[in-house]
């Protein structure tokens, strides 16, 4: 179970990848969009990602030297790299720190892969202090009551789906708090995704 890793794509292909999409779906994970390196820019101060895939056309992509100064500016645990089957590309890869490239179109399988290799960040992670953004954690914490592991694995889930614009589907039996998960969630939404709009139950 992936339930709260989180992907960053950057790129056009991944976005139209429904196979992918439901894979990730299927396994709670949450998955960010971005067409742009510009885009992915506003986006990485407000979320942290156990990765960034990032598509490449050539070994001359600007997106190349995106990825370089990506490792300086967050703390990110793997970053991979979609392009084809070319060497020249391979070694502008390797030369950026990337040591994965896969080839599309990007399997499910291939990067669920990825994801379960990856160790996940720590309940309330955050981008390294240059891209750094205050970000409202005591809500969860305060009204999500427990220290117990399942407990705390639910507030790491809230703290990270929060921030970004995924639908969450929250499942469970009559009283365990499902509600409270929704508010925690609603409350926290630092994309203004809610748009100031009151919780409705």
């Amino acid at each position: 179970m992936l339930a709260g890793r989180s992907v960053l794509f950057v790129g056009r292909s991944s976005r139209g990848n429904d196979p992918l999409r439901r894979s990730l779906h299927h396994h709670h994970a949450v998955a960010e969009f971005a067409e742009t390196c510009a885009d992915a820019e506003r986006l990485l101060p407000r979320c942290h990602f156990d990765c960034v895939v990032v598509d490449v056309d050539s070994a001359t992509d600007p997106a190349l030297t995106w990825i370089e100064g990506l490792w300086r500016q967050v703390d990110t645990p793997g970053v991979y790299v979609v392009a084809r089957d070319d060497a020249a590309i391979a070694a502008a890869c390797r030369r950026a720190g990337v040591s994965t490239v896969l080839h599309p179109p990007l399997e499910a399988k291939a990067l669920l892969g990825l994801l379960t290799v990856v160790r996940p960040a720590p309940a309330g992670a955050r981008p390294a202090p240059a891209r750094r953004q205050a970000a409202p954690v005591a809500t969860a914490r305060t009204h999500l009551i427990g220290d117990s592991p399942p407990m705390c694995r639910v507030r790491s889930i809230v703290e990270r789906v929060a921030p970004t614009s995924a639908t969450v589907l929250i499942e469970g039996e009559t009283g365990t708090g499902k509600e409270l998960a929704a508010q925690a969630i609603h409350r926290e939404n630092m994309l203004g995704h809610a748009g100031g709009k009151p919780f409705v139950a």
